[in-house]
Protein backbone atom coordinates (compact mmCIF):
# COMPACT_ATOMS: atom_id res chain seq x y z
CA UNK A 1 0.00 0.00 0.00
CA UNK A 2 1.23 3.49 -0.79
CA UNK A 3 2.71 5.31 2.19
CA UNK A 4 0.24 8.24 1.99
CA UNK A 5 -2.67 5.80 1.88
CA UNK A 6 -1.38 4.02 4.95
CA UNK A 7 -1.14 7.29 6.82
CA UNK A 8 -4.68 8.27 5.81
CA UNK A 9 -5.99 4.87 6.92
CA UNK A 10 -4.31 5.24 10.31
CA UNK A 11 -5.74 8.71 10.85
CA UNK A 12 -9.25 7.47 10.15
CA UNK A 13 -9.01 4.83 12.87
CA UNK A 14 -9.63 5.76 16.53
CA UNK A 15 -6.74 4.62 18.67
CA UNK A 16 -6.65 5.57 22.32
CA UNK A 17 -4.35 3.74 24.74
CA UNK A 18 -5.32 2.64 28.23
CA UNK A 19 -3.26 5.58 29.58
CA UNK A 20 -5.37 8.01 27.56
CA UNK A 21 -2.73 8.71 24.93
CA UNK A 22 -3.68 7.93 21.39
CA UNK A 23 -1.67 5.47 19.35
CA UNK A 24 -0.86 8.36 17.01
CA UNK A 25 0.62 10.32 19.92
CA UNK A 26 2.78 7.37 20.95
CA UNK A 27 4.04 6.81 17.41
CA UNK A 28 4.89 10.51 17.19
CA UNK A 29 6.81 10.27 20.46
CA UNK A 30 9.01 7.55 18.98
CA UNK A 31 10.45 10.19 16.69
CA UNK A 32 10.48 13.02 19.22
CA UNK A 33 13.44 14.67 20.96
CA UNK A 34 12.71 13.34 24.47
CA UNK A 35 14.65 10.09 24.92
CA UNK A 36 12.73 8.94 27.99
CA UNK A 37 9.37 9.56 26.30
CA UNK A 38 10.60 7.69 23.22
CA UNK A 39 11.49 4.60 25.22
CA UNK A 40 8.25 4.72 27.20
CA UNK A 41 6.24 5.11 23.99
CA UNK A 42 8.00 2.03 22.62
CA UNK A 43 7.10 0.06 25.76
CA UNK A 44 3.49 1.23 25.65
CA UNK A 45 3.11 0.35 21.99
CA UNK A 46 4.65 -3.10 22.47
CA UNK A 47 2.36 -3.80 25.39
CA UNK A 48 -0.68 -2.50 23.57
CA UNK A 49 -0.11 -4.34 20.24
CA UNK A 50 -2.84 -2.20 18.72
CA UNK A 51 -3.11 -2.97 14.97
CA UNK A 52 -3.99 0.67 14.39
CA UNK A 53 -0.36 1.58 15.10
CA UNK A 54 1.00 -0.42 12.16
CA UNK A 55 0.11 1.91 9.26
CA UNK A 56 1.20 4.88 11.34
CA UNK A 57 4.59 3.28 11.94
CA UNK A 58 5.06 2.43 8.26
CA UNK A 59 4.27 6.01 7.31
CA UNK A 60 6.35 7.70 10.02
CA UNK A 61 9.49 5.61 10.49
CA UNK A 62 11.31 6.60 7.27
CA UNK A 63 11.41 10.21 8.49
CA UNK A 64 12.68 9.36 11.98
CA UNK A 65 16.27 9.36 13.16
CA UNK A 66 17.98 6.07 13.94
CA UNK A 67 16.64 5.65 17.49
CA UNK A 68 13.04 6.18 16.46
CA UNK A 69 13.48 3.66 13.64
CA UNK A 70 15.12 1.20 16.03
CA UNK A 71 12.22 1.46 18.47
CA UNK A 72 9.66 1.31 15.68
CA UNK A 73 10.99 -1.98 14.32
CA UNK A 74 11.06 -3.36 17.87
CA UNK A 75 7.37 -2.52 18.14
CA UNK A 76 6.49 -4.21 14.85
CA UNK A 77 8.38 -7.36 15.81
CA UNK A 78 5.99 -8.15 18.67
CA UNK A 79 2.93 -8.34 16.41
CA UNK A 80 1.74 -11.66 14.94
CA UNK A 81 3.49 -12.44 11.68
CA UNK A 82 0.38 -11.92 9.56
CA UNK A 83 0.21 -8.31 10.77
CA UNK A 84 3.92 -7.51 11.06
CA UNK A 85 5.27 -9.00 7.85
CA UNK A 86 3.45 -6.78 5.32
CA UNK A 87 4.51 -3.67 7.25
CA UNK A 88 8.12 -4.80 7.49
CA UNK A 89 8.20 -5.65 3.78
CA UNK A 90 7.02 -2.12 3.04
CA UNK A 91 9.88 -0.75 5.15
CA UNK A 92 12.42 -2.92 3.30
CA UNK A 93 11.90 -0.45 0.45
CA UNK A 94 12.61 2.57 2.64
CA UNK A 95 15.13 5.19 1.57
CA UNK A 96 16.85 4.89 4.98
CA UNK A 97 19.68 2.29 4.83
CA UNK A 98 19.34 1.44 8.51
CA UNK A 99 15.58 1.01 8.30
CA UNK A 100 15.92 -1.12 5.16
CA UNK A 101 18.39 -3.41 6.92
CA UNK A 102 16.43 -3.57 10.18
CA UNK A 103 13.20 -4.47 8.38
CA UNK A 104 15.01 -6.95 6.12
CA UNK A 105 16.55 -8.78 9.09
CA UNK A 106 13.11 -9.04 10.70
CA UNK A 107 11.64 -10.49 7.49
CA UNK A 108 14.63 -12.85 7.21
CA UNK A 109 13.81 -14.21 10.65
CA UNK A 110 10.38 -15.10 9.32
CA UNK A 111 12.27 -17.46 7.00
CA UNK A 112 12.55 -15.36 3.83
CA UNK A 113 16.14 -15.64 2.54
CA UNK A 114 15.41 -13.24 -0.31
CA UNK A 115 16.12 -10.28 1.97
CA UNK A 116 19.82 -11.22 2.27
CA UNK A 117 20.88 -9.05 -0.72
CA UNK A 118 19.08 -6.08 0.84
CA UNK A 119 20.95 -6.64 4.12
CA UNK A 120 24.32 -6.97 2.38
CA UNK A 121 23.84 -3.90 0.20
CA UNK A 122 22.70 -1.66 3.06
CA UNK A 123 25.47 -2.87 5.37
CA UNK A 124 28.26 -2.17 2.88
CA UNK A 125 27.13 1.18 1.51
CA UNK A 126 29.89 3.80 1.58
CA UNK A 127 29.64 6.89 3.76
CA UNK A 128 27.46 5.30 6.46
CA UNK A 129 28.35 7.01 9.79
CA UNK A 130 30.24 4.59 12.10
CA UNK A 131 27.57 4.65 14.82
CA UNK A 132 24.84 3.75 12.33
CA UNK A 133 27.03 1.01 10.82
CA UNK A 134 27.50 -0.39 14.31
CA UNK A 135 23.74 -0.35 14.92
CA UNK A 136 23.28 -2.18 11.61
CA UNK A 137 25.73 -4.85 12.74
CA UNK A 138 23.83 -5.24 15.99
CA UNK A 139 20.76 -6.25 13.97
CA UNK A 140 22.62 -9.27 12.57
CA UNK A 141 22.39 -11.40 15.71
CA UNK A 142 21.90 -15.09 14.88
CA UNK A 143 22.24 -14.52 11.10
CA UNK A 144 24.92 -16.89 9.80
CA UNK A 145 24.37 -16.64 6.06
CA UNK A 146 27.78 -16.75 4.27
CA UNK A 147 26.91 -13.68 2.20
CA UNK A 148 26.24 -11.64 5.32
CA UNK A 149 29.40 -12.88 7.01
CA UNK A 150 31.41 -11.92 3.95
CA UNK A 151 29.92 -8.43 4.14
CA UNK A 152 30.84 -8.23 7.82
CA UNK A 153 34.43 -9.25 7.04
CA UNK A 154 34.66 -6.52 4.39
CA UNK A 155 34.24 -3.92 7.16
CA UNK A 156 37.21 -5.22 9.16
CA UNK A 157 40.11 -3.32 7.65
CA UNK A 158 43.02 -1.36 9.13
CA UNK A 159 41.99 2.18 9.99
CA UNK A 160 38.28 1.45 10.43
CA UNK A 161 36.33 2.86 13.35
CA UNK A 162 36.86 0.92 16.59
CA UNK A 163 33.15 0.53 17.34
CA UNK A 164 32.52 -0.92 13.87
CA UNK A 165 35.54 -3.22 14.15
CA UNK A 166 34.59 -4.47 17.58
CA UNK A 167 30.98 -5.19 16.71
CA UNK A 168 31.91 -6.92 13.47
CA UNK A 169 34.59 -9.01 15.17
CA UNK A 170 32.14 -10.14 17.85
CA UNK A 171 29.94 -11.53 15.08
CA UNK A 172 32.86 -13.38 13.49
CA UNK A 173 33.96 -14.73 16.87
CA UNK A 174 30.81 -16.85 16.93
CA UNK A 175 31.53 -18.35 13.50
CA UNK A 176 35.25 -19.22 13.32
CA UNK A 177 36.55 -20.15 9.87
CA UNK A 178 39.60 -19.64 7.68
CA UNK A 179 38.20 -16.49 6.05
CA UNK A 180 37.63 -14.86 9.42
CA UNK A 181 41.10 -15.82 10.61
CA UNK A 182 42.61 -14.26 7.49
CA UNK A 183 40.63 -11.08 8.14
CA UNK A 184 41.93 -10.90 11.71
CA UNK A 185 45.50 -11.46 10.55
CA UNK A 186 45.18 -8.61 8.05
CA UNK A 187 44.02 -6.33 10.87
CA UNK A 188 47.34 -6.85 12.66
CA UNK A 189 48.70 -4.26 10.22
CA UNK A 190 46.64 -1.54 11.94
CA UNK A 191 48.95 1.03 13.58
CA UNK A 192 46.80 1.25 16.75
CA UNK A 193 48.05 -1.08 19.53
CA UNK A 194 44.55 -1.51 20.91
CA UNK A 195 43.16 -2.56 17.54
CA UNK A 196 45.98 -5.08 17.17
CA UNK A 197 44.98 -6.41 20.60
CA UNK A 198 41.44 -6.80 19.29
CA UNK A 199 42.67 -8.75 16.27
CA UNK A 200 44.82 -10.95 18.49
CA UNK A 201 41.86 -11.56 20.82
CA UNK A 202 39.73 -12.67 17.87
CA UNK A 203 42.45 -15.09 16.72
CA UNK A 204 42.82 -16.36 20.28
CA UNK A 205 39.07 -16.92 20.54
CA UNK A 206 39.16 -18.86 17.27
CA UNK A 207 41.68 -21.31 18.75
CA UNK A 208 45.12 -19.74 18.24
CA UNK A 209 46.20 -20.11 21.85
CA UNK A 210 49.76 -18.95 21.19
CA UNK A 211 48.36 -15.43 20.73
CA UNK A 212 47.93 -15.12 24.50
CA UNK A 213 51.50 -13.91 25.01
CA UNK A 214 51.06 -11.24 22.34
CA UNK A 215 47.76 -10.07 23.84
CA UNK A 216 49.35 -9.79 27.27
CA UNK A 217 52.26 -7.78 25.90
CA UNK A 218 49.99 -5.24 24.22
CA UNK A 219 47.78 -4.89 27.29
CA UNK A 220 50.83 -4.23 29.47
CA UNK A 221 52.10 -1.57 27.09
CA UNK A 222 49.75 1.07 28.45
CA UNK A 223 48.82 2.06 24.91
CA UNK A 224 45.38 0.42 24.78
CA UNK A 225 42.50 2.89 24.91
CA UNK A 226 39.38 2.16 26.93
CA UNK A 227 37.18 1.78 23.83
CA UNK A 228 39.64 -0.79 22.50
CA UNK A 229 39.98 -2.62 25.81
CA UNK A 230 36.26 -3.19 26.19
CA UNK A 231 36.25 -4.74 22.69
CA UNK A 232 39.10 -7.05 23.68
CA UNK A 233 37.15 -7.91 26.82
CA UNK A 234 33.95 -8.65 24.89
CA UNK A 235 35.85 -11.06 22.64
CA UNK A 236 37.44 -12.87 25.57
CA UNK A 237 34.51 -12.91 27.99
CA UNK A 238 32.43 -15.67 26.31
CA UNK A 239 35.35 -18.12 26.36
CA UNK A 240 35.29 -20.94 28.92
CA UNK A 241 38.79 -20.03 30.05
CA UNK A 242 41.62 -17.68 29.19
CA UNK A 243 45.33 -17.97 29.93
CA UNK A 244 47.08 -16.79 33.08
CA UNK A 245 49.27 -14.51 30.94
CA UNK A 246 46.23 -12.50 29.82
CA UNK A 247 44.72 -12.34 33.29
CA UNK A 248 48.03 -11.18 34.77
CA UNK A 249 48.18 -8.43 32.13
CA UNK A 250 44.62 -7.36 32.96
CA UNK A 251 45.57 -7.22 36.63
CA UNK A 252 48.58 -5.08 35.76
CA UNK A 253 46.28 -2.75 33.85
CA UNK A 254 43.95 -2.54 36.86
CA UNK A 255 46.87 -1.57 39.08
CA UNK A 256 48.04 1.23 36.81
CA UNK A 257 44.92 2.66 35.17
CA UNK A 258 43.01 5.64 36.50
CA UNK A 259 40.10 5.12 34.09
CA UNK A 260 37.10 4.13 36.22
CA UNK A 261 35.34 2.28 33.42
CA UNK A 262 38.47 0.36 32.45
CA UNK A 263 38.99 -0.60 36.08
CA UNK A 264 35.44 -1.89 36.53
CA UNK A 265 35.49 -3.78 33.22
CA UNK A 266 38.87 -5.31 34.01
CA UNK A 267 37.69 -6.37 37.46
CA UNK A 268 34.68 -8.03 35.83
CA UNK A 269 37.01 -10.10 33.65
CA UNK A 270 39.08 -11.08 36.69
CA UNK A 271 35.89 -12.12 38.47
CA UNK A 272 34.54 -14.14 35.56
CA UNK A 273 37.70 -16.22 35.27
CA UNK A 274 38.24 -16.40 39.06
CA UNK A 275 41.81 -15.15 39.02
CA UNK A 276 42.71 -15.48 42.70
CA UNK A 277 46.08 -13.79 42.34
CA UNK A 278 44.12 -10.55 42.04
CA UNK A 279 42.78 -10.75 45.61
CA UNK A 280 45.36 -8.42 47.24
CA UNK A 281 44.78 -5.74 44.59
CA UNK A 282 41.01 -6.10 44.84
CA UNK A 283 41.15 -5.67 48.61
CA UNK A 284 42.91 -2.34 48.14
CA UNK A 285 40.26 -1.28 45.66
CA UNK A 286 37.50 -1.86 48.21
CA UNK A 287 38.23 1.63 49.47
CA UNK A 288 38.54 3.22 46.04
CA UNK A 289 37.06 6.71 45.95
CA UNK A 290 34.77 5.76 43.09
CA UNK A 291 31.76 3.69 44.13
CA UNK A 292 31.62 1.83 40.79
CA UNK A 293 35.16 0.54 41.28
CA UNK A 294 34.74 -0.32 44.96
CA UNK A 295 31.50 -2.18 44.24
CA UNK A 296 33.09 -4.11 41.36
CA UNK A 297 35.99 -5.09 43.63
CA UNK A 298 33.59 -6.16 46.36
CA UNK A 299 31.53 -8.32 44.01
CA UNK A 300 34.67 -9.91 42.57
CA UNK A 301 36.02 -10.74 46.01
CA UNK A 302 32.66 -12.21 46.98
CA UNK A 303 32.94 -14.63 44.04
CA UNK A 304 36.57 -15.57 44.55
CA UNK A 305 36.01 -17.65 47.67
CA UNK A 306 38.00 -16.49 50.68
CA UNK A 307 38.68 -13.17 49.02
CA UNK A 308 36.78 -11.26 51.69
CA UNK A 309 37.67 -11.37 55.38
CA UNK A 310 36.50 -9.45 58.38
CA UNK A 311 39.77 -7.54 58.63
CA UNK A 312 39.21 -6.03 55.18
CA UNK A 313 35.55 -5.28 55.88
CA UNK A 314 35.61 -3.61 59.30
CA UNK A 315 37.22 -0.38 57.99
CA UNK A 316 34.49 -0.09 55.36
CA UNK A 317 31.85 0.12 58.08
CA UNK A 318 33.28 3.56 58.88
CA UNK A 319 33.38 4.71 55.26
CA UNK A 320 31.71 7.94 54.23
CA UNK A 321 30.32 6.05 51.24
CA UNK A 322 26.95 4.52 52.10
CA UNK A 323 27.30 1.81 49.45
CA UNK A 324 30.59 0.66 50.93
CA UNK A 325 29.07 0.48 54.44
CA UNK A 326 26.12 -1.43 53.06
CA UNK A 327 28.28 -3.94 51.18
CA UNK A 328 30.54 -4.50 54.17
CA UNK A 329 27.65 -5.02 56.59
CA UNK A 330 25.99 -7.53 54.25
CA UNK A 331 29.26 -9.44 53.72
CA UNK A 332 29.87 -9.62 57.46
CA UNK A 333 26.33 -10.85 58.02
CA UNK A 334 27.02 -13.73 55.65
CA UNK A 335 30.00 -14.57 57.90
CA UNK A 336 27.65 -14.62 60.93
CA UNK A 337 29.31 -11.43 62.11
CA UNK A 338 26.80 -8.85 63.36
CA UNK A 339 29.25 -5.94 63.45
CA UNK A 340 27.38 -4.21 60.65
CA UNK A 341 23.90 -4.52 62.14
CA UNK A 342 23.62 -0.93 63.39
CA UNK A 343 24.97 0.31 60.08
CA UNK A 344 22.10 -1.40 58.27
CA UNK A 345 19.57 0.03 60.71
CA UNK A 346 20.96 3.50 60.11
CA UNK A 347 20.82 3.06 56.32
CA UNK A 348 17.14 2.05 56.46
CA UNK A 349 16.53 5.53 57.88
CA UNK A 350 19.01 7.74 56.04
CA UNK A 351 20.05 6.02 52.80
CA UNK A 352 18.88 6.72 49.28
CA UNK A 353 15.89 4.77 47.94
CA UNK A 354 17.63 1.60 46.76
CA UNK A 355 20.09 1.73 49.65
CA UNK A 356 17.23 1.69 52.14
CA UNK A 357 15.66 -1.18 50.25
CA UNK A 358 18.89 -3.21 50.22
CA UNK A 359 19.42 -2.58 53.92
CA UNK A 360 15.90 -3.79 54.70
CA UNK A 361 16.56 -6.94 52.69
CA UNK A 362 19.84 -7.55 54.53
CA UNK A 363 18.16 -7.15 57.92
CA UNK A 364 16.07 -10.21 57.08
CA UNK A 365 19.19 -12.29 57.70
CA UNK A 366 19.35 -11.28 61.37
CA UNK A 367 16.93 -13.45 63.31
CA UNK A 368 16.70 -11.10 66.29
CA UNK A 369 14.13 -8.95 68.05
CA UNK A 370 16.25 -5.90 67.26
CA UNK A 371 15.74 -6.59 63.56
CA UNK A 372 11.98 -6.51 64.06
CA UNK A 373 12.32 -3.14 65.81
CA UNK A 374 14.19 -1.79 62.77
CA UNK A 375 11.92 -3.27 60.12
CA UNK A 376 8.52 -2.19 61.45
CA UNK A 377 9.19 1.51 60.68
CA UNK A 378 10.45 0.52 57.23
CA UNK A 379 6.96 -0.80 56.42
CA UNK A 380 6.01 2.87 56.05
CA UNK A 381 8.95 3.86 53.87
CA UNK A 382 7.97 6.12 50.95
CA UNK A 383 9.86 3.86 48.52
CA UNK A 384 7.74 0.84 47.58
CA UNK A 385 10.72 -1.49 47.12
CA UNK A 386 11.87 -0.75 50.66
CA UNK A 387 8.39 -1.62 51.91
CA UNK A 388 8.48 -4.85 49.89
CA UNK A 389 11.82 -5.96 51.38
CA UNK A 390 10.84 -4.81 54.86
CA UNK A 391 7.67 -6.92 54.71
CA UNK A 392 9.42 -10.05 53.39
CA UNK A 393 12.28 -9.69 55.90
CA UNK A 394 9.85 -9.17 58.77
CA UNK A 395 7.90 -12.28 57.82
CA UNK A 396 11.11 -14.35 57.65
CA UNK A 397 12.26 -13.19 61.08
CA UNK A 398 8.91 -13.63 62.82
CA UNK A 399 8.56 -17.14 61.42
CA UNK A 400 12.01 -17.94 62.77
CA UNK A 401 11.27 -16.41 66.19
CA UNK A 402 7.80 -17.98 66.45
CA UNK A 403 8.04 -21.25 64.50
CA UNK A 404 4.87 -22.72 66.00
CA UNK A 405 2.60 -19.76 65.35
CA UNK A 406 0.85 -18.82 62.15
CA UNK A 407 1.60 -15.15 61.59
CA UNK A 408 0.03 -13.22 58.74
CA UNK A 409 0.79 -9.52 58.35
CA UNK A 410 -2.03 -9.16 55.87
CA UNK A 411 -4.52 -9.92 58.66
CA UNK A 412 -3.73 -6.46 60.01
CA UNK A 413 -4.79 -4.92 56.73
CA UNK A 414 -1.22 -4.15 55.69
CA UNK A 415 -0.76 -3.83 51.94
CA UNK A 416 2.53 -2.35 50.84
CA UNK A 417 0.79 -0.76 47.84
CA UNK A 418 -2.19 0.38 49.88
CA UNK A 419 -2.89 3.95 50.86
CA UNK A 420 -0.61 5.68 53.34
CA UNK A 421 -3.44 5.88 55.88
CA UNK A 422 -4.21 2.16 55.63
CA UNK A 423 -0.54 1.27 56.01
CA UNK A 424 -0.23 3.47 59.08
CA UNK A 425 -3.29 1.86 60.66
CA UNK A 426 -1.93 -1.63 60.00
CA UNK A 427 1.52 -0.77 61.35
CA UNK A 428 -0.07 0.49 64.57
CA UNK A 429 -1.61 -2.97 65.01
CA UNK A 430 1.71 -4.65 64.24
CA UNK A 431 3.50 -2.44 66.78
CA UNK A 432 0.89 -3.24 69.41
CA UNK A 433 1.18 -6.97 68.79
CA UNK A 434 4.96 -6.78 68.92
CA UNK A 435 4.85 -4.81 72.16
CA UNK A 436 2.78 -7.57 73.76
CA UNK A 437 4.78 -10.47 72.37
CA UNK A 438 8.34 -9.18 72.07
Amino acid sequence: MHRAALLLLALLLPAATASGQSVADLVAQLGGPDVSRRSQAMIDLRNRKDPKAIPLLVAALPDYEYLGQYYGVMVLEVYPRKLAEPALRALVRSRSPYLRLAAATAVYRFGDLRTIPVIVKALTLPDIPPNIRMYMLNRLYSIRDPRVLAAVRSLIVPGADVSVLGTAMSILGNVPNDASRATAVNLLADPRPGVRAMALALLYRMGEEHRAVEIAKVLRSGEVEYTEFIRVRSLLYPMPRISAEILAAVLSLIETSDNVNMLSQGIGLIEKFRYRKAIPVLKKLLQHENRIVSKAAFEALSELGGGLDAGALYPLLESEDTDQRLMAAEALRKMDDHAGFEVLVEITKTGQNQQRADAARSLGGFRTAASVDALIPALLDPYSTTRMYAESSLVQILRALYPYRRLDLSSTGYRREGTKASREQAVRQIRAWWSRNR
